[in-house]
């Protein structure tokens, strides 16, 4: 083992404090449209000595607050007569958050419920704003997921938060603006870390606890508006009165060991977001009072269903908000029947995004497949559905860029039908389609090719191909792909070697 050799970064020179400060506070190295700035800006960024973090939170702030007098009065603060040491960062920063709107005030200070070096993605920062109510919409055609994303973009812009140099789809906060956040939340947020006691302020509104084991949490005693519990693996119990969290919005269940959800679940009227559902039984209808739902929702152990009529009460079609759906079965269902009566009743809205189907035990899939419901879908993905014989016509799909298909056993032939040629609505089936994956089809032989006597080509635009252990396929892959990148074939050893 090596020992790590320490590097002390120097001071940046004035000019190279100018440049990073005028970069962030004009958009460029320089003030020429307004020379007046310039000499109040240096003597700005001379009050940083030289700290890039402080030189670039302000000169976030003052992206947006360009004129004399404002500038005037960000240097003649008393926040700079603060007690600090000489680097005088403290104040920059403190300054930086004196001049933010108070509904980012508002959000930032929120943040200091986040550990140091935690990595968080916007949306799920913004779901929490939404649910203590720190979102303002002041626009009525404006969705409050877009004033949560540009109150997000407002901060980032200001250096408040940065990109995460591990993960790109994440961010995070500078230590010091984490200690910021702290400070300037006061007894309000509380953040609990490790396994010590302390002392909880009465006037304590936020709290969140990490424990050095938090994967051991088995239950909660009390929730308020948000719940989330995503990495919790042996988290197994929610309390018996949560139905009467009447404001819950917001509940993230991933990667818990949670077998059952609450009862009641319908008088969680105000619950936008809900990640998982495990029905036994009639519990179903409970999703009937919840069409505000938004983002994802899976629907687990589908198979427990008994009565179909009860899925109808869930009214599925009326969550115009949810954008991801998956519906899943256990792998040993027999009763094809119920099943398929179950899934003809969940038929979703016409603004779905993204739609999974696992273990289905059907001997067909609906008739919305066909019937322009899913004219929005974007990502298909059907796996573990041993008994459908057939596919339906999913060329009609004006929008589908991703195909999955895996586990059909039953399938031997994929018709025409796969491509809507019963249909006059589309002149080049899957026009849209990006990526077509077949995979564990262990009866599938022949795969027809789209004919069209107006010389229409299907998969114009397709670019990738994955073929895997399709054992008894025969013939020739469809010709014509123009667009085609990725081409993966793997275990069919009956398939023509003649390539598109």
């Amino acid at each position: 083992m090596h020992s790590a050799q320490i590097h002390h970064l120097k001071e940046l020179t004035k000019e190279d404090s100018w440049l990073v400060f005028a970069t962030h506070a004009f958009g460029k190295e320089d003030c020429n449209e307004n020379p007046s700035l310039d000499p109040i800006g240096r003597k700005i960024v001379a009050k940083c000595k030289g700290l890039p973090l402080a030189l670039k939170t302000l000169g976030g702030l003052l992206y947006t607050k360009l004129s004399l007098e404002e500038l005037e009065s960000i240097l003649k603060s008393d926040i700079w007569k603060m007690p600090n040491d000489d680097s005088n960062i403290i104040q920059a920063l403190i300054l930086s958050y004196h001049y933010l709107p108070s509904h980012l005030k508002r959000c930032f200070a929120f943040c200091s419920l986040f550990p140091k070096d935690y990595e968080f993605d916007m949306e799920d920062l913004v779901l929490l704003w939404m649910a203590e109510n720190f979102l303002q919409i002041s626009h009525k055609y404006k969705r409050i997921e877009e004033v949560g994303n540009e109150y997000f973009c407002d901060l980032l812009s200001r250096c408040f938060f940065q990109q995460s140099s591990s993960n790109k789809t994440c961010f995070v906060m500078h230590d010091l603006l984490n200690d910021l956040a702290k400070f300037v939340s006061g007894e309000f947020c509380f953040r609990l870390e490790g396994d010590e006691a302390q002392n909880i302020a009465t006037k304590t509104r936020h709290f969140s606890y990490l424990p050095i084991y938090y994967e051991r949490i088995k239950r909660f005693e009390s929730i308020h508006k948000t719940l989330k519990l995503a990495g919790c693996k042996h988290f197994i119990e929610l309390p018996s009165d949560m139905h009467r969290l009447v404001n819950l919005r917001h509940l993230n269940f991933v990667g818990t060991s949670l077998d059952e959800k609450p009862i009641q679940l319908g008088k969680l009227r105000n619950l936008q977001t809900l990640t998982s559902f495990y029905v036994s039984g009639s519990n179903i209808k409970e999703l009937g009072q919840l069409n505000n739902l938004q983002g994802q929702l899976s629907l687990v152990q589908l198979q427990n269903v008994i009565i179909p009529m009860d899925v109808t009460e869930a009214t599925m079609e009326n969550k115009k908000y949810l954008e991801t759906l998956e519906l899943g079965w256990s792998e040993n269902n027999e009763d094809s029947l119920n099943e398929r009566a179950v899934l003809e009743r969940l038929k979703p809205h016409t603004n779905l995004k993204r739609l999974t189907i696992r273990n289905y035990g059907g001997t067909r899939l609906p008739d919305w497949f066909a019937d322009g419901s899913l004219s929005t879908i974007v990502f298909l993905e059907l796996s573990g559905c041993k008994y459908c014989f057939s596919l339906p016509p999913l060329g009609q799909l004006p929008s589908l860029k991703k195909l999955s298909v895996s586990g059909f056993d039953a399938i031997v032939a994929i018709s025409s039908d796969f491509y809507g040629n019963n249909s006059s609505s589309i002149a080049q089936p899957f026009g849209s389609l990006e990526i077509l994956k077949f995979k564990n089809m262990a009866a599938w032989e022949e795969w027809c090719c789209f004919e069209d006597h107006n010389e229409a080509a299907a998969f114009v635009h397709l670019q990738e191909l994955h073929i895997e252990n399709c054992l008894k396929l025969k013939g020739q892959l469809p010709q014509r792909l123009p667009c085609l990148t990725e081409l993966v074939i793997d275990g069919c050893h009956q398939l023509g070697l003649q390539f598109p």
